[in-house]
């Protein structure tokens, strides 16, 4: 991830939804969850903003992982 703040609340949410231990749907969960994350950053963190579309792109490499 280019943006450390993001980073660190990407680590915490994936922590989080593996300690619900959702089993098979974790990793869609997660994906998916990464995904709304980055989606709605810039709304959230007017001073922090990110490009949406490189930290996606970082993400799909990071969820396949």
């Amino acid at each position: 991830m280019e943006n450390e703040n993001l980073k660190t609340a990407l680590t915490d949410l994936v922590i989080a939804i593996r300690g619900i231990a959702l089993g098979s749907v974790g990793c869609a969960v997660i994906g998916a969850a990464g995904e709304s994350l980055i989606n709605n950053w810039n709304d959230n963190n007017s001073d922090d903003l990110i490009d949406e579309r490189i930290e996606l792109s970082n993400w799909e490499r990071f969820a396949i992982q």
